[in-house]
């Protein structure tokens, strides 16, 4: 199996390109770091990291990340074959996610208190002309700096407003998907920024938006010779954009930031903890790890490209760039399931190479809205490895 979506010879021209426009270094490695500071785990970790006795053979002929060594040692190959995936991603997205970012200035736009804790509403623009607004929600005291969360909201009407408990879809505005919330009262600073798919916080738009962005990005692909970022590369973006946020935020322990999400917000939250090397910890609820799980083919996501041939990419490689930050992925057998096991072996091998493998699947098997005891657990998740 070839480690590559375009013949060698445009590859190499892709990165040359990258590399004189300042996306990427060629010679500098990733970032990652082993987990520090953990001294428990969840009670429930086995039952999580190993897989039902049956499984679905569905995707078997997937390649290990550790095949073809050569003879040298497992973590040596790693290291090599990390940087070749970390490489092919960056030219499928279009974006460099290790690149420098800008600094981007954000207004209050109000502030109020909700029994114990803050809740703050601003704005800002990851892009010119992308306006979004977020909510940061913390303890109201803070007496030493606090872990914090990135909350990333699913398709819903309300966006933004559903993680922090204003209000939600189904009229139950505190209940399983008020992460935000969740986490806030477990001592969190959290930020819940809305997607780009949203141009206001109370309407999704997202055939409108993905084309307004990706004709934006044609017209400055010409113009600057710069790749084209895609949707799913916007979203990681602007989930950076709000780590950048936390990190300027003097209550927040820097080394503590964590990424969160359901369903469209769980797919945003494994590209932000594989790709960006500041997460420590990360849960991820019906999103659809498999790349043919759910919609990734939309132009919002990935783009159709994925469907062709060539492809040959799929995301336990993603998984293999998280290792070693506890991943927890939540499945009802919609968007996620037992057939997702095939890709979070893989990833396990890789998280294997730490000592202790903190990959695993909690499946609660009754759908795609998520469940009160996988809202506990995805809180459990961040409050012991955040």
């Amino acid at each position: 199996m070839t480690m590559r979506i375009r013949p060698q010879s445009s590859r190499r021209r892709f990165l040359s390109l990258m590399a004189l426009s300042g996306m990427i270094s060629l010679t500098k490695s990733p970032k990652c770091f082993a987990l520090e500071g953990t001294t428990s785990e969840v009670p429930w970790l086995k039952e999580v990291t190993e897989p039902p006795s049956i499984l679905d053979g569905n995707g078997s002929s997937l390649r290990s990340l550790l095949a073809d060594r050569g003879g040298i040692s497992k973590e040596a190959f790693w290291k090599q074959k990390r940087q070749e995936i970390l490489r092919d991603w960056i030219q499928f997205l279009g974006y460099d996610p290790n690149a420098p970012r800008p600094k981007i200035a954000w207004k209050k736009l109000g502030e109020e208190s909700i029994d114990d804790l803050l809740r703050i509403k601003i704005a800002y623009e990851p892009h010119p002309g992308w306006p979004v607004e977020a909510y940061i929600l913390r303890p109201r005291e803070v007496k030493s700096p606090l872990p914090a969360a990135v909350v990333l909201h699913p398709t819903v009407n309300h966006s933004i407003d559903e993680p922090v408990g204003i209000k939600s879809n189904d009229g139950s505005p505190q209940g399983p998907r008020a992460l935000g919330l969740h986490l806030a009262r477990k001592g969190f600073c959290v930020i819940v920024p809305r997607n780009y798919l949203w141009p206001t916080n109370d309407k999704i738009a997202a055939k409108e938006q993905a084309t307004k962005w990706n004709e934006e990005q044609d017209r400055l692909a010409i113009k600057n010779q710069k790749p084209k970022m895609k949707g799913m590369a916007k979203m990681l973006y602007d989930t950076q954009i709000a780590i950048d946020i936390l990190e300027s935020l003097q209550e927040v322990d820097r080394k503590r930031i964590s990424v969160i999400g359901h369903s469209l917000g769980a797919k945003e939250a494994l590209y932000a903890v594989a790709f960006d090397h500041r997460v420590r910890s990360a849960a991820a609820s019906e999103g659809g790890i498999g790349i043919r799980f759910s919609n990734w083919e939309a132009e919002w996501y990935l783009g159709s490209s994925i469907q062709h041939p060539t492809f040959d990419h799929e995301h336990h490689e993603l998984l293999g760039l998280a290792a070693p930050k506890p991943l927890l992925i939540v499945a009802g057998e919609s968007a996620d399931g037992d057939r997702g096991w095939h890709l979070l072996r893989h990833g396990q091998e890789i998280y294997s190479l730490d000592g202790i493998c903190r990959l695993g699947q909690y499946n609660h098997r009754t759908g795609h809205p998520m469940t009160e005891e996988a809202s506990q657990r995805m809180v459990e998740w961040l409050t012991t490895y955040g």
